[in-house]
């Protein structure tokens, strides 16, 4: 287990779990109120506790039940979703997803999300008056999502502007936004009454703008570092600045619905712009251009898209999943603050855990709190100059290094 993964996911009593409705759900590093996720990584504890096999497994569970959801939610055609699924698994910053255990919490707020598209689909669909039960449900179901992660207002344009290209109840699309958009400020208000200390909605625009460009790059990300991993970053630069003037002259209305959702899911990068907080711009960037593909380079151009995406996962996602090694000198540095750093005072740290990490560490000659600070500079120095940049020759500097905290 690594960073966050060493003190979120551990046993929790009832009483710390009823706790986190009413205060942070993370003393140690990030303020913010997310009780659900409290009680997701208490439940799946229970089920799977320190085996880490079976808990990225589970992951790969959720993230094949989050796209099957949504492929039945929008009724798409093979020919879109396949690539979309494709290209999003493919995506440099979807290896956080399967590696990064904590980030388990992103494809509950995903299925919780689906639910509501669902919901208000329905509701924006129907024109007898029962079905106001769907408005009341979807309105649940965005609640949810925001006790989950507060990033999941990100998503929440996406629930109006695809009933409305779906050519939804104009009227009660807008009945539903207008109760939304009240449901947020109500959620945000109880936020900082029962949060004070946690982050306030920003205004980064250069975070917002950065957020945006990475979802728009996602399959192959912004960085390389071999040949091979340049070549695929050019290519789909140009693939993809081709097919968004494409299809902006053509007015294809659905690719152009799904490039929008992705921009606008990227204000969570008003707050915090990192690669790991591309859950739902990715899905809809992978949306917009397997649409996109679909239409205007069929078949070849989808094949492209997908050639791309996929090698790019093997080689340059690969690379980048590797941060989270156990010989990886990133993972010595997270899992260092834990145990001897600056969150080491807070981090509740299971034992057998904790006797596993101070091994680790001890290998690195990492014993404590000066020699974590020290150390770390001097072999990342020492991997680089020895060219140690992938697995199988002792500690390793990442060939990507993802250089949070």
């Amino acid at each position: 287990m690594v960073f966050d993964d060493v003190h979120l996911l551990r046993p929790m009593s009832l009483e710390e779990v009823a706790r986190s409705f009413a205060s942070t759900w993370d003393i140690a590093m990030t303020r913010g109120y997310r009780p659900l996720s409290v009680v997701f990584n208490c439940l799946r504890y229970k089920v799977f506790g320190e085996n880490v096999a079976a808990h990225r497994i589970f992951l790969i569970v959720l993230l094949a039940l989050y796209w099957t959801s949504l492929t039945m939610t929008l009724k798409s055609r093979l020919i879109v979703i396949v690539p979309a699924v494709m290209i999003f698994i493919g995506g440099t910053y979807s290896v956080f997803h399967v590696v990064w255990i904590t980030d388990g919490n992103h494809m509950l707020q995903g299925l919780i999300f689906v639910t509501a598209l669902w919901c208000v689909m329905r509701f924006a669909a129907e024109t007898r008056g029962g079905t106001w039960m769907w408005f009341w449900a979807a309105l649940f179901c965005a609640l949810l999502a925001l006790l989950v992660r507060e990033d999941s207002l990100a998503a929440f344009p996406a629930l109006v502007l695809i009933p409305l290209a779906r050519r939804g109840r104009r009227p009660r699309v807008i009945a539903f936004t207008a109760s939304l958009a009240a449901l947020v400020l109500g959620f945000l208000s109880l936020r900082h009454w029962l949060e004070p200390r946690a982050d306030h909605p920003g205004l980064n625009l250069t975070g917002y703008l950065a957020t945006t460009v990475r979802a728009l790059m996602t399959p192959t990300g912004l960085n390389a570092f071999d040949g091979l991993s340049r070549a695929l970053l050019l290519i789909w630069v140009g693939c993809s600045i081709a097919s968004i003037v494409i299809v902006c002259v053509q007015k294809r209305r659905g690719a152009l619905a799904w490039l929008l959702c992705a921009v606008l899911a990227s204000s969570s990068g008003l707050n915090v712009s990192r690669e790991d907080l591309l859950f739902f711009p990715a899905t809809f960037a992978a949306l917009y251009y397997a649409n996109a593909a679909s239409g205007l380079f069929k078949p070849y151009g989808t094949i492209l898209f997908v050639a791309v995406a996929l090698i790019n996962g093997m080689h340059t996602g690969r690379a980048y999943a590797e941060n989270f090694h156990p010989q990886s000198l990133r993972s010595i540095w997270w899992n260092g603050r834990y145990v001897y750093g600056a969150y080491a005072r807070h981090a509740r740290i299971p034992e057998e855990r904790r006797a596993g990490l101070i091994a680790q560490l001890a290998e690195a000659r990492v014993n404590d709190k000066e020699s974590h600070e020290r150390r770390n500079r001097k072999m990342v120095k020492w991997a680089i100059r020895d060219k140690r940049r992938r697995p199988g020759k002792g500690f390793f500097y990442p060939a990507m290094p993802w250089m949070e905290d």
